[in-house]
């Protein structure tokens, strides 16, 4: 496991940096063409919550929607960390006022020493919506590394699931592919949970599903 590059780093943080120049606090800038298309993701997220949740750990949150869709839709948890690795996002969404004690975190979960900071949270939900779908790397098995190493990490937090979304290789639907969006072999997803004997489920359900991502629910409890 390696914690991401500083040059990817700059790579990934000049991206949303720049969208956030253009378009401010806005879902276009975390790559949304609208709340509504925002909300169909979240939507399909909420959908695999517990009834009853103590803790939410939302790595890659951007400017902390997740938390607000959670207020909008009366599924409030008891507390909610968001992690990113864009100071800017991280400052915007440390701004806001949430309906129940949220806070914010600025860092690679992949950073040893980062994820120990992490690692004091004890959230008891996490979930990472969008991250794994920016093809950061230019290279679909530097993307299926990075995404292993990711749910091993959220996995090392003890939680008591893990919601994560990303698109499949293998096609089922007619979204055209594009170089940005990386894909993922499912094949090799599930030879990696069934090789550390997970229990999970993977949705490929596709309606409404504007980015043809499928969602991997890990359950632990």
């Amino acid at each position: 496991m390696n914690k991401l590059t500083s040059l990817q780093l700059l790579g990934i943080n000049e991206r949303y940096s720049k969208r956030l120049n253009a378009h401010g606090n806005d879902p276009k800038t975390l790559g949304w063409s609208s709340l509504e298309q925002q909300f169909i993701r979240f939507n399909r997220f909420a959908d695999y919550l517990p009834s009853r949740f103590n803790s939410i750990m939302d790595i890659g949150c951007g400017f902390g929607d997740f938390a607000t869709y959670l207020s909008f839709v009366k599924k409030p948890p008891e507390s909610y960390v968001g992690i990113d690795i864009n100071p800017d996002l991280i400052t915007v969404a440390s701004s806001k006022e949430y309906q129940f004690p949220a806070h914010f975190l600025c860092g690679d979960l992949l950073d040893n020493s980062f994820f120990e900071v992490v690692n004091r949270e004890r959230s008891c939900i996490i979930i990472a919506s969008g991250v794994f779908n920016l093809n950061f790397n230019n290279s679909m098995s530097l993307m299926e590394t990075f995404l292993f190493d990711m749910l091993g990490q959220m996995i090392n937090l003890k939680p008591d699931r893990v919601i994560i979304d990303f698109v499949p290789l293998q096609r089922i639907d007619v979204y055209n592919s594009e170089d940005y969006i990386a894909m993922y072999d499912l094949n090799a997803i599930i030879s990696f949970l069934t090789e550390k004997k997970l229990k999970y489920i993977i949705d490929l359900s596709q309606d409404p599903n504007p980015m043809s991502e499928a969602l991997l629910v890990i359950n632990f409890s």
